[in-house]
């Protein structure tokens, strides 16, 4: 990234209307800016300071607060389960590829 390296990992899985594996790599919480809070809150997303060496993105990061009973009708309910705890903190990217 612009800020810094990040190392990803390899993952594989099966999708519902296949058998077949698929193999795809992850890099999960790579920071996109700093986190809301205290002055920051509700204003423009700031840059991330730079880091140095290489930043392990292996796990998920927080998830953003979120009423689900509001926001989502309950077909998307089904598709937002947090496995994370919920923080203001959660501005942060999870990527998939091929």
């Amino acid at each position: 990234t612009n800020s810094g390296r990040v190392r990803g990992f390899d993952s594989h899985f099966y999708t519902s209307d296949s058998r077949r594996l698929h193999h795809v790599r992850a890099w999960l919480g790579i920071p996109f800016a700093k986190p809301p809070v205290g002055q920051r809150r509700f204003k423009a997303p700031e840059r991330v300071e730079p880091w140095s060496g290489i930043l392990d993105t292996i796990h998920f990061p927080a998830t953003c607060w979120q009423t689900e009973q509001i926001v989502y009708n309950l077909e998307a309910e089904k598709i937002w389960s947090p496995v994370t705890n919920c923080s203001e903190d959660c501005l942060y990217l999870n990527i998939w590829a091929p």
